[in-house]
């Protein structure tokens, strides 16, 4: 009976050992116990950091499939219906000629657009009060706000939004964090949007087959003629990414 008393014993302190090891430990990595208080911080950025680029990767399919689907328009004026989608007309007809008028965006003001749009998609996803955590603090510091840069394969994300991380005295701020859009090939193929809506619109007529040869079969252009209008296809080669827009006929 003493010894069955004892392992009894034995194995009550063992799950109160277990029991204050997880405490411990909990304590430690949820609460900073025993761990100073900016180095727990630091450990937390990275946290704070992914929950707002979730996001992004929530966000920002949103805003380019409406950039690509619409001719670069997040909010079509002048457009035809074509698969589902609203296809901006980037040249309006001219009555009784041939040319048409060239009302595509210059390739800032689209960045521009874009950020707009990004930042009230970001802003509507990232809730502060999500990113505090056990143990600290977040104080938001100025609105957020997001920068877009279209680069030659992608487009760089640029949210600033300054908040802080803080716990007692110890403060880490974080200003930007950037996160990169692959396979979003938006700089080169508006560059070809503009150079087809050019000739759209001073000649009245684009060779497409002349032209993908001049880019050695990098840029590919696809058209489609629903009655009285042109519909432009283009992407780069290797890419999933394609840039709808539209000529207006006259019928």
């Amino acid at each position: 009976m003493t010894k069955r008393g004892q392992i009894t014993l034995f194995i009550i302190m063992g799950i109160v050992i277990v029991i204050l090891l997880a405490l411990v430990f909990f304590l430690r990595n949820y609460y900073g116990f025993t761990i100073p208080p900016k180095e727990f911080l630091l450990g937390n950025v990275e946290g704070v950091e992914g929950q707002i680029k979730d996001c992004v990767d929530q966000k920002v399919p949103i805003v380019f499939n409406l950039v690509k689907d619409q001719g670069g328009y997040l909010t079509p004026v002048s457009y035809r219906l074509y698969g589902g989608r609203k296809v901006s007309y980037l040249c309006n007809n001219i009555p009784y000629s041939d040319k048409c008028l060239n009302n595509m965006f210059s390739i800032e003001e689209l960045e521009k657009n874009m950020e707009i749009k990004l930042t009230e998609e970001i802003r509507s996803c990232v809730d502060v009060n999500e990113l505090r955590g056990l143990g600290y603090d977040v104080v938001e510091k100025g609105q957020l706000r997001v920068d877009a840069e279209l680069l030659e394969d992608s487009v760089l994300v640029k949210i600033n939004y300054p908040i802080e991380l803080v716990k007692g005295d110890a403060v880490i701020p974080i200003q930007t964090i950037e996160k990169r859009i692959l396979d979003t090939p938006l700089k080169p193929i508006y560059r070809a949007v503009y150079d087809i809506v050019d000739s759209e619109a001073k000649n009245g007529y684009f060779f497409d087959i002349p032209y993908m040869l001049t880019k050695q079969g990098e840029v590919i252009i696809n058209i489609d003629k629903p009655y009285p209008d042109t519909v432009y296809i283009v992407n780069m080669k290797g890419s999933e990414f394609k840039f709808y827009f539209a000529i207006e006929g006259e019928e």
